[in-house]
């Protein structure tokens, strides 16, 4: 469906692209008119947020006209074959969901007949510069010192040709915060409080499942026809937190630390922190604790559940309350993301009881000094509360998968950026948390008239803490496991979006097979052994 939201006529795409200029007080000008055709993924998020932007920009930039064209299915696959077909293509700018920048790379020669460019526009400029505000004038501050850590490594890319190492091809046009969620009423109606740790979370799910039982409240729900990968969320945030942001990093990297990817990159698999997630996601999975037909249920049935208070927790991410929001708003409105509770095995390894554990990430939560913490907990020292600290911090998000990109031959090119530049700004910032419940992965300031919902508020603690650690397996350039296709095992293996579904359901078998230990080794000692094979695909290492 073509949808167009301007404020003047449409302009011919043969018009002559804007030329940018900087003025007097850091405004910016346009040259001459243009029309900037944008193709977005709808998805969760929905659009409502793009066609503001794009009316608030026109104000300040009236030569500019925007053309949209929506679409509700992921379109990573589809931008490819439109790219690769410059002659074809006469869109400027895309919002998308999932994308091969490799694949785009690799098709630009035989496409624009040249070695010097490629089919994508560099964004580095509008990363390393400065926004723009709905007057027009640059911000103070450049964009990249706003970003949430972790995003610029996300987005450079580093794959199968060096020679365009290091440019930024698409940049985030979503925060994508994922992990646990939960509603409050529930958890009043049993008298439980925010579990801040694993063993609690695993105690809260026993006592509503034994309580709850009779009334129809589950400890949690889940979509098994669509949206069982929802559950890697929890693990991914469990390894990460007991190995450290950087070892979670390297895992996905495939670096095992000496460089050498190629021979020794299956050493990545024997980190103790996926078998210590695999454990904690043991004690919770269960099929007795969600309610029957679980495992076919789409992920609007299973939100649906859980926003209605018929289950207490859910894997998620940020877009549940724009997802709900037509039907249950007041109830999603009052939903919770929490920080993942801290793994208890961490509180094991540092000497403490899990009571303990739950008083320093209480009062890590408070932003306590290690001073305060010490004359609480005085078994404590500065290493030992880092470690918690460090755990407490990291977040999980596939906010790098959500990218905007243009294409290097585009005939709105500056306009674009310079849109982009809004999007990116404290106006633009506003209006996506506005419309969507959620942020952008950037700072900005809320201020009088900001929607701030009990949602978002717990949205906003997550990255309150000072060093907020941010994971994501979903980058866009993670191009050694793309291209040796190690997304794709043979059996089940936790980073396949269908293990957790074949977890539950071989609990509840008579003779069950999985253990978080015969999945730790067996994937290992698959990898090791077919490392080579996956490796014959890499050329540039």
């Amino acid at each position: 469906m073509k949808i167009k939201k301007v404020v003047l006529p449409m302009l011919l795409m043969a018009m002559t692209t804007i030329g940018l200029a900087s003025c007097g007080g850091g405004g910016v000008t346009q040259a001459e008119p243009s029309t900037i055709q944008i193709r977005a993924y709808k998805g969760g998020y929905g659009t409502d947020w793009l066609h503001e932007a794009a009316e608030k920009f026109q104000k300040a930039h009236p030569e500019v006209s925007f053309d949209f064209v929506e679409e509700s299915s992921l379109v990573g696959e589809s931008a490819i074959q439109e790219i690769a077909q410059p002659n074809n293509n006469h869109i400027d700018l895309y919002f998308l969901s999932g994308l091969d920048v490799d694949m785009l790379i690799q098709k630009s020669y035989s496409a624009l007949k040249t070695r010097d460019k490629v089919l994508l526009e560099p964004l580095n400029d509008i990363f390393e510069g400065k926004a723009i505000d709905v007057d027009g004038k640059e911000e103070e501050e450049t964009i990249e010192s706003r970003f949430s850590k972790g995003y610029k490594e996300a987005s450079m890319y580093n794959g199968s040709y060096p020679q365009w190492h290091d440019n930024m091809y698409t940049l985030p046009w979503a925060n994508a915060t994922t992990g646990l969620f939960v509603n409050p009423v529930v958890l009043e109606k049993y008298n439980i409080d925010i579990p801040l740790t694993s063993n609690e979370l695993k105690n809260a799910i026993e006592k509503i499942a034994a309580e709850g039982k009779s009334e129809g409240i589950f400890p949690y729900s889940w979509a098994g026809g669509n949206a069982s990968g929802y559950w890697s969320y929890l693990f991914e945030t469990w390894f990460a937190q007991y190995s450290g942001q950087q070892n979670f990093i390297d895992f996905v990297n495939t670096d095992p630390g000496d460089g050498d990817i190629l021979g020794n990159g299956w050493k990545v698999y024997e980190d103790r922190g996926i078998l210590e997630g695999l454990k904690a996601m043991f004690d919770i999975l269960d099929l007795k604790y969600s309610s029957n037909g679980s495992s076919s249920k789409t992920h609007m049935e299973a939100q649906t559940e859980f926003v209605t208070g018929n289950s207490a927790f859910m894997a998620d991410g940020d877009w549940i309350v724009s997802e709900m929001k037509r039907d249950y708003f007041e109830q999603a409105q009052n939903i919770q993301m929490i920080g993942v509770p801290i793994l208890s095995s961490i509180g094991e390894e540092i000497g403490i009881t899990d009571s303990q554990l739950h008083t320093l990430v209480e009062m890590i939560d408070d932003h306590k000094s290690n001073a305060e913490i010490k004359a609480v907990l005085p078994m404590l020292d500065d290493a030992k509360i880092d470690r918690v600290y460090n755990a407490r911090s990291v977040y999980n998000s596939i906010g790098p998968s959500h990218g905007l990109l243009i294409p290097s031959y585009a005939n709105a090119k500056d306009a674009a950026k310079l849109f982009v530049r809004f999007l990116y700004s404290n106006d633009g910032c506003r209006i996506y948390r506005n419309n969507t419940y959620s942020n952008l992965p950037l700072k900005y300031t809320i201020e009088e008239g900001d929607t701030n919902t009990p949602f978002q508020q717990s949205l906003d603690k997550i990255a309150s803490y000072a060093n907020p650690q941010m994971v994501t397996s979903s980058s866009p350039f993670n191009n050694v496991r793309q291209v040796a296709q190690l997304y794709n095992f043979n059996y089940s293996a936790w980073v396949h979006p269908v293990t957790y579904k074949a977890i539950l359901t071989d609990k509840a078998s008579a003779s069950p097979k999985f253990s978080a230990e015969f999945i730790y080794q067996n994937e290992g000692t698959y990898i090791k052994n077919n490392w080579s094979k996956y490796m014959s695909y890499i050329t540039w290492l």
